[in-house]
């Protein structure tokens, strides 16, 4: 008798195959309650976020509990290691056990399987057969109206219908203060989830009033990101939590060997970034490398300011918000005004990227220039109408210029940039109350001497207002008579800013 050309379950596994948790499930309480609110009003939930953010363990807890609600199965589709679209919906019926004879495609197999059934799909690792994964999707929801699909991806499937949930890294709190009670892990989720990996690691470890702040520290450095915390937990074997936190600045090569057991792209945090960078194209590399040189924050019009010219063809919007849609850059709205942030981490990959294209230093002149210009352009619209708006960009800016500030400290033909930057902040260190810090960068500008040049004049100026309004008479005193000594050899007799700042050191 020939076989039936009907498709069939293999037997035990009508009901899903959710694999089971081998390490505990920390935090996350409000996205898991958020996320099966949302599964439960959209048919399509798309969890988004950057590789090692913890998008599957999320997708699973969400789907274990609902999987009362689909009475028909909970079906988890792991994608990762499919790299034949062609292959995509056979993997899926694969996966639900349908074994079918005849010509149908597989894609028809799956519409005939799951068109009155009671079903959620947990796609996972959509990132990389994402036009194929979103048709695939967009037909099965139009034909099988019980069906319901929870995906992960770097970026989302852009379908109708379609609800995006990015998923954050794990909260930091500020350092504990005391030591931890055993009930109350301090430092957020991020501190329990490296508490939880550090005792698998090393049994026995336990937070303490000698180690907790240190703890909360590396979760800080690490950013709440649950991949680069479990390898870092993992790294005790070896290292004390003192001697980690120190080695954090080459986290890219310190936070290797992961759990074997795990895709190879996630046994590295340089693989998991890898596998990020790779599913980019030309552009959205070259922006990701170049993004790089900016620190904190930054708006759309620095980095048109910096970057556009420098091998980003084409429309720069467009490849800014590819790069939002694939996690790379976070878009954070503040007063009506975007800025778009890189997570330290991806920053580090991206200054790598860009070494090995070459010297970045024209790059980072070209910061340097954008934000002196800022702070001049700011300086000569002082007076008028707009300066609280001046005031919140400068405030806005301050990751930035303090970065440009210290490249102009390490580059000798930036040194009278660095004066520029730091003096022209003048009235900014005066109304935020900042004249240590104010006085910091300008004793670094002016600290290997050089000529009385007028930078170097109207530095010494500032510097002795900020000074006298710290009430530091000598200093003030030292660096108002400096100044009148530049003006008298180099700015001549028209400027009388050093006198003024003299008699103010005096009072």
């Amino acid at each position: 008798m020939a076989p039936s050309a009907t498709a069939h379950p293999l037997r035990g596994r009508e009901q899903g195959n959710l694999p089971e948790d081998v390490s505990s499930f920390v935090g996350r309480s409000f996205e898991v309650k958020e996320t099966r609110r949302l599964l439960s009003e959209s048919r399509l939930v798309t969890l988004t976020g950057l590789g090692g953010v913890g998008k599957t363990r999320l997708a699973l807890r969400v789907a274990r509990d609902a999987q009362r609600t689909f009475t028909d199965g909970t079906w988890f589709v792991d994608l990762s290691e499919l790299h034949d679209a062609d292959q995509l919906a056979q993997a899926v019926a694969s996966t639900l056990g349908l074994q079918d004879w005849s010509v149908r495609s597989p894609q028809s197999v799956l519409i005939d399987h799951l068109a009155d059934r009671r079903t959620l799909l947990l796609l996972d690792n959509c990132e990389h057969l994402v036009g194929p994964v979103a048709a695939l999707v967009q037909t099965l929801l139009r034909a099988c109206l019980g069906l319901s699909v929870l995906a992960t991806s770097r970026e989302p499937l852009g379908i109708g219908g379609e609800t995006v949930v990015r998923v954050p890294p794990l909260t930091v709190s500020a350092e504990p203060a005391r030591a931890p009670a055993p009930a109350d892990v301090p430092g957020g989720d991020a501190v329990a989830l490296f508490e939880q990996r550090a005792r698998a690691a090393v049994p026995g470890f336990r937070l303490t009033a000698e180690n907790s702040a240190t703890v909360a520290r590396i979760c800080a450095r690490l950013e709440g990101l649950p991949l680069p915390i479990e390898l870092a937990a993992a790294r005790l074997r070896a290292l004390s939590v003192d001697q980690l936190l120190e080695r954090l600045d080459d986290r890219l090569r310190l936070l290797t060997r992961g759990d074997r057991t795990t895709p190879s792209r996630q046994q590295t945090l340089r693989l998991c970034i890898d596998w990020s960078y790779d599913l980019c194209t030309d552009r959205e590399q070259r922006l990701w490398a170049r993004l790089s040189v900016f620190a904190g924050s930054v708006a759309l019009d620095a980095i048109e300011g910096v970057v556009a010219d420098d091998g980003v063809d084409g429309d720069l919007l467009d490849v800014v918000t590819s790069l939002v849609d694939k996690s790379i850059l976070i878009r954070e709205e503040v007063d009506a005004a975007v800025r778009y942030r890189m997570l330290d981490t991806l920053r580090e990959y991206g200054r790598q990227r860009l070494r090995d294209e070459g010297d970045p230093i024209a790059l980072r002149r070209r910061h340097r220039d954008w934000y002196e210009d800022l702070v001049l352009r700011a300086q000569r619209d002082w007076i008028g109408s707009r300066q609280v708006e001046r005031v919140s960009k400068l405030e806005s800016e301050q990751s930035n210029l303090r970065e440009a500030m210290e490249f102009c400290l390490g580059d000798p033909p930036s040194a009278a940039s660095a004066m520029r930057i730091a003096a022209g902040l003048y009235e900014f260190w005066i109304v935020r109350g900042r004249f240590k810090e104010g006085r910091n960068w300008l004793d670094r500008a002016l600290a290997d001497g050089g000529p009385p040049t007028v930078e170097r004049g109207e530095a010494m100026c500032v510097d002795s207002v900020l000074a006298a309004l710290q009430q530091d008479t000598p200093a003030a005193t030292v660096s108002a008579e400096e100044a009148r000594q530049v003006a008298g050899r180099r700015l001549g007799p028209g400027r009388a800013d050093t006198g003024d700042a003299a008699a103010v050191a005096r009072r």
